[in-house]
């Protein structure tokens, strides 16, 4: 079993109030690696505390890690089409 580690190259070191808008889309948590979504969640709580306003958060359910992508890019352009807005 591969144990993640942080380090600085991890996304989390980079966390910081004025960061361009991000999204994070996992698989279900059940189906995904394991604590891939609680990887993204503290990420995403991270930037919340900082005061990054725009962190999108999801967690597609009944996709495990290599069935995402479809999901998640369809949900990638909507998102990318609401930030034009």
């Amino acid at each position: 079993m591969i144990i993640p580690q942080i380090d600085q190259y991890a996304p989390i070191a980079f966390a910081r109030k004025d960061a361009p808008p991000i999204v994070l889309i996992t698989g279900d948590a059940r189906l995904e690696l394991p604590a891939r979504y609680e990887e993204n969640a503290h990420l995403a709580a991270i930037l919340k505390q900082v005061g990054h306003a725009k962190t999108s958060l999801y967690q597609l359910q009944g996709f495990d890690h290599g069935a995402v992508y479809a999901p998640g890019c369809l949900l990638l352009l909507n998102w990318i089409k609401e930030l034009e807005k």
